[in-house]
C-alpha cells in the first residue's frame, strides 16, 4: 500500500518566453517537433524508490501494521491490515466486534475466512496481494514480478504516466502506472484467478502521506472485481505482529 509530490516550471517558462518573441521575430519555417525522449525501465523504477522515501529508508522496514474503514456496496466495516517481511500479511475486517471476513498468507501459503468458512486462496491473491503490501515493494518489484517491460506513456486518471507491464509469479498479467511528475506507483491493472472466477480490476493509489520517511498511500480504490474504498487511519510501521496472526484458523469439529 503507497506516496508524494513535486513540480517543474520550465515548460512554462519556455512557452512564454516564445510567445513574447514571436511577437516582434519573423515567422520561421515550422519545424518538426522533438520526438519525447522515454526513460529506461531502470529509471522508472529508480524514481519509484526515490519518490517512496529512498532506498536507505526502505531498507529498515520490517513490518507494518493499518487500521481504517472498507467500505463496499453502501457496507462501511472496520479494516485491520499488515505485513511482515518477506511475504506474510493478513487482511481482516469487522462490523463491530464481529470478524466478517479474514484473509492472510504465511507466505507459502494462504487462506480466506468468510463468516466462519475457510478456503485456500489462489496462488495469484496470495502473491498479488502480497507484492501490494509490501513494505518494501520499490525495492523488491523485481522480486515479485521477474518480467517487467516499459510499453511507454499512458494515462491514469488523466496524468501522464509511465506504463509497466508484467505477470505476476503465478502467470497473470499485470500493469503498473508510475506518475510521470512524481515517479509514484498510482494505479495497478490485474487480472487473477480466484476460487469465484477470473476478476480483473483496476486499483488506484492515493493521499500519499510521510510516515517515517516513508510516503504511503492512506487511500486505495479498486474498480472491478466488487468495487471498494480502503481509508486508513493510521500506519505504523516496525511493529512487532505475531505469527500467529496470519496462520490459518483452526476449525472445531461440530458437537455431535
Amino acid at each position: 500500500m503507497r506516496r508524494h509530490l513535486f513540480a517543474s516550471f520550465c515548460l512554462i517558462i519556455c512557452l512564454t518566453t516564445g510567445l513574447l518573441l514571436a511577437q516582434d521575430a519573423p515567422q520561421a519555417a515550422a519545424q518538426p517537433a522533438e520526438t519525447e525522449k522515454l526513460p529506461t525501465l531502470e529509471e522508472v523504477l529508480a524514481k519509484f524508490t526515490e519518490a517512496s522515501g529512498g532506498a536507505a529508508a526502505l531498507e529498515k522496514l520490517q513490518s507494518f501494521a493499518a487500521v481504517g474503514t472498507f467500505e463496499t456496496m453502501g457496507n462501511v466495516m472496520q479494516l485491520e491490515l499488515g505485513s511482515k517481511q518477506p511475504d506474510k500479511w493478513f487482511f481482516i475486517l469487522k462490523m463491530g466486534d464481529q470478524v466478517v471476513y479474514s484473509q492472510a498468507s504465511t507466505g507459502p501459503k494462504g487462506w480466506v475466512n468468510q463468516q466462519g468458512m475457510i478456503q485456500p486462496m489462489s496462488d495469484d491473491q496470495r502473491t498479488g496481494t502480497a507484492a501490494l503490501l509490501d513494505v518494501r515493494l520499490p525495492i523488491r518489484i523485481r522480486e515479485h514480478f521477474p518480467n517487467l517491460t516499459l510499453k511507454g506513456k499512458g494515462k491514469t486518471e488523466g496524468r501522464d504516466a509511465w506504463v509497466v507491464e508484467a505477470k505476476s509469479k503465478a502467470g497473470s498479467p499485470v500493469s503498473f502506472y508510475f506518475e510521470a511528475l512524481t515517479g509514484q506507483l498510482v494505479e495497478v491493472d490485474a487480472t487473477a484467478e480466484t476460487p469465484n472466477g477470473t476478476i480483473q480490476s483496476q486499483t488506484f493509489m492515493e493521499d500519499f502521506r510521510d510516515v517515517d520517511g516513508v510516503k504511503t498511500a492512506f487511500a486505495m480504490r479498486q474498480m472491478g472485481g466488487g468495487d471498494w474504498t480502503i481509508t486508513l487511519s493510521e500506519v505504523k510501521y516496525n511493529v512487532d505482529i505475531p505469527d500467529a496472526k496470519f496462520e490459518e484458523p483452526k476449525t472445531t469439529a461440530p458437537t455431535p
